[in-house]
Parts: structure tokens; sequence; C-alpha cells
């Protein structure tokens, strides 16, 4: 019988997931599967920091919450919670 790619990451990673369960163990493999995607920030916030690219039809047609979305991405810390 041959395990499944989640098994063998979950069999991998045990220690890590002693005492989760249900919920959070849904929580942490999917924060932990999005955490690759971490690097890509750096690369999309100077991207849209330079003005030319801010000129694009993508940024134009929905400039006020492309702003919002790049502050808050800037300065995570000060967004306020709700």
């Amino acid at each position: 019988m041959t395990e499944d790619a989640s098994t063998m990451f979950v069999r991998g990673h045990m220690t890590e997931f002693a005492g989760l369960t249900g919920l959070d163990l849904r929580r942490y493999l999917w924060t932990d599967a999005l955490m690759r995607y971490v690097p890509l920030a750096k690369t999309i916030e100077q991207f849209w920091m330079d003005d030319t690219n801010r000129k694009a039809g993508t940024w134009v047609q929905n400039a006020e919450i492309n702003m919002v979305m790049l502050a808050t991405s800037l300065a995570p810390g000060e967004f306020p919670a709700v």
C-alpha cells in the first residue's frame, strides 16, 4: 500500500503536529503550504512601487483598492483590525 504525498508529509512532521487535531491541523497544513509564496511578496511590492507599472490598466481599473492593498502590504502592522 502506498501513501499519498499529504500522508507522507504529515508522517514526516509528526512532532510539529503533536496535539493538533481537526481544524487546528488543517489550519497548520494550509499555513505551511502558503508559506512558500512569502518570497513573492517583495517582488510584487517592488513591481507596483514603480510608477510606470501603476499606469497599467490592471492597476488603474481598481486604483483605490490597489493602493490600499499595497499600503497594507508595506505596513501590515498599521492596518486597523476589525
